[in-house]
């Protein structure tokens, strides 16, 4: 039984979906790994507070921050 030209390439498009699937898998395990690294004191980071503008924008800003909810029709 020969294969036709297009169940060729519905095999190679599988092959090859199934090749990223595995180089994904294997990359998620090392992040996985380096995630909880950090979970075991690996690297400690620091919060700043950001500075405080004090131009009239930030208030601005501020106030379109606030009605943001009801501008992208949130709850």
């Amino acid at each position: 039984m020969e294969m036709s030209g297009k169940m060729w390439v519905m095999a190679i498009a599988v092959g090859a979906l199934l090749v990223v699937s595995l180089v994904q898998a294997v990359e998620l395990i090392g992040l996985t790994s380096s995630v909880e690294g950090l979970n075991t004191g690996g690297i400690t980071t620091t919060k700043q507070a950001a500075p405080k503008s004090s131009s009239s924008s930030g208030d601005t800003l501020q106030k379109s921050i606030q009605n943001l909810p009801g501008m992208v029709g949130g709850c």
